[in-house]
Parts: C-alpha cells; structure tokens; sequence
C-alpha cells in the first residue's frame, strides 16, 4: 500500500537549488539570475540572510544577503511556516573574474555554495550551483 503524506517542516530552513540562468556572462555586463526553494517551519527565515560562498577561493568569506524584506509577515502564519522561491541577482559587482594574466585573457569559471540563517541563527542545509563562466 502506497500513500502521499506530507512532510513536515522543522524550525531549520531547508532550500534546494532551482536554476540559474545564464550560466555564462560577460564581464561587467550581464547579470545571472540564482533562484532556489525554500521551507520554515516557523517562517522566521523572513528575517534572515543569504550565504554564498565562491568556491574559487577557499578562505573566502561569503557574501551575505538580506532575505527579501518585500514579503509581507502579516500574510503568514509563524505557526504554519512559510515556503517559497527566492531569486538572487547574481550582479557584475557581485561576481568578478580574477584579475591575473590567465584569467583576464581567458575570463573565469566559478560555482557558489548557499545556505541562509534564520533570525534565531538556525543554518539551513545548503547546495553548490553549477559552474558560472565569465567571459570578456
């Protein structure tokens, strides 16, 4: 015997990749679009940020993102949690090539590791996006 039953939510945001569009860019002209899912069990994700984490460099501190402050808490219930689909402008500010030799003639390939924080300083899971070439 099969059955659906739906899986609850803990207090620890969950997110899952969704897409990223496009996975190349020229340098200091195009933005990437990053979007992934996410889910609180007590929806205090809302106030929260955003990590990346560039993989290209691994003493790298990520950066950090305010969790979109354009959703309306009184159209949730915290009892009930809160899920829904986040997108991050992945901006030519934000992303930048390398600046040696190689990469200025050849530009650079990097991916990001993501994860956000609730406001009671629970770490979600997180997920790598795929690579991101840049190109002059």
């Amino acid at each position: 015997v099969m059955s659906c039953q739906r899986q609850e939510m803990t207090n620890v945001p969950q997110i899952g990749f969704y897409r990223m569009s496009p996975e190349v860019v020229k340098i200091n002209q195009d933005t990437c679009v990053l979007e992934f899912d996410f889910n609180d069990g007590d929806a205090d994700v809302v106030g929260g940020v955003i990590h990346l984490r560039d993989l290209r460099f691994d003493t790298a501190q990520s950066v950090v993102y305010s969790f979109p402050s354009d959703i309306d808490r009184s159209k949730y219930d915290p009892k009930k949690g809160i899920t829904g689909k986040c997108t991050i402008l992945l901006t030519p500010d934000k992303v930048s090539p390398r600046l040696d030799s190689f990469h200025l003639k050849n530009g650079d390939t990097t991916a990001f590791e993501v994860w956000v924080v609730d406001e009671k300083n629970n770490k979600s899971n997180s997920f790598v996006t795929p690579y991101l070439k840049m190109v002059w």
